[in-house]
């Protein structure tokens, strides 16, 4: 090899590697990165699934058939029990429920305990008036009918800070404990810390690495989340060209990392317990035996 072709090879040495480094600090650079990723899809083209999994959706037919948005939570209900013939092994919502559904005045329902409160505990009345409270709790029929089946596993997110969007994580860092501050925020519930990660390992040195919760946390009300087997993370981060283009499996809030729904429902699906889920940072998670690796920003490649 002459001197012509050492210096051409390390010219082009030079290049990949300034690109390497550069490519997710220049918006330019990540931009013709993203182009080329979006590129290389198109090329592989869609690939087939099996049968184990059918999606339902609801779209414009059905907004227009039920006639509102959102669709009263009494649809999904009914819907879950449509599905219980079907003896599926797992029902997973990709759906927010966040709010109260209150299709009957808080002041009734307010007015209808402090009755059932005053009633003596022999009174007859108190059944009743018990049963009407709660046929006027759409949230509550809702959540029994998922503690019913057992197998339904909920979504939560994080609030998207002001400018609405929450950006790819990027940069260097993790450590031995999740850091103080890392996607801090008011306390979740129980059914939302259940499902964090309970086996990590977590190189020192990291801790910045860690993609962290945008703001606070959506999570499903009360009655809802706490029938759920499971929960798992829907945050969507969005790319510099603002296309969503990542799943990130591992998110920081307070002092637990939380899976996403996706890692969630993989894993029951396989019948994998929590207990042998294991996050090994910064290269991998453990489904049992079956590895999933991460990219070097701790995301979905």
């Amino acid at each position: 090899m002459n001197a012509r072709q050492i210096t051409v090879l390390t010219l082009i040495l030079g290049l990949v590697i300034g690109y390497t480094i550069l490519r997710d600090r220049v918006p330019l650079l990540r931009n013709l990165e993203a182009a080329s990723i979006d590129l290389r899809y198109t090329l592989r083209g869609p690939r087939d699934v099996g049968d184990e999994v059918v999606v339902l959706l609801v779209d414009d037919e059905t907004i227009a058939e039920l006639g509102r948005w959102p669709l009263s939570r009494d649809v999904f209900s009914r819907t879950l029990g449509s599905l219980k013939a079907a003896e599926p092994r797992l029902i997973v919502f990709d759906m927010l429920f966040t709010e109260r559904q209150e299709d009957s005045p808080t002041s009734l329902q307010r007015d209808l305990n402090a009755v059932i409160a005053a009633l003596p505990a022999e009174d007859r009345m108190r059944l009743p008036l018990a049963q009407l409270l709660t046929q006027a709790d759409v949230d509550s029929r809702f959540g029994d009918t998922i503690g019913r089946l057992g197998n339904v596993i909920m979504p939560f997110a994080f609030q998207p800070p002001r400018n609405g969007r929450a950006t790819v994580a990027a940069g260097d860092a993790a450590a031995t404990a999740v850091p103080a501050g890392q996607g801090a925020g008011p306390p979740e519930p129980g059914y939302v810390l259940d499902s964090a990660y309970r086996h990590y390992r977590i190189p020192e040195g990291m801790a910045r690495r860690l993609p962290a919760a945008p703001g606070r946390l959506l999570a499903p009300v009360a009655s809802i989340g706490a029938q759920a087997r499971r929960t798992g993370h829907v945050q969507i981060f969005f790319d510099t060209d603002g296309s969503p283009r990542y799943e990130f499996p591992v998110l920081a809030y307070n002092d637990s990392l939380y899976p996403s729904l996706p890692i969630v429902a993989a894993a029951d699906f396989l019948g994998i317990a929590p207990d042998d889920i294991r996050l090994s940072l910064p290269d991998e998670i453990w489904l049992g035996d079956r590895r999933v690796p991460l990219d070097r920003y701790l995301r979905l490649p």
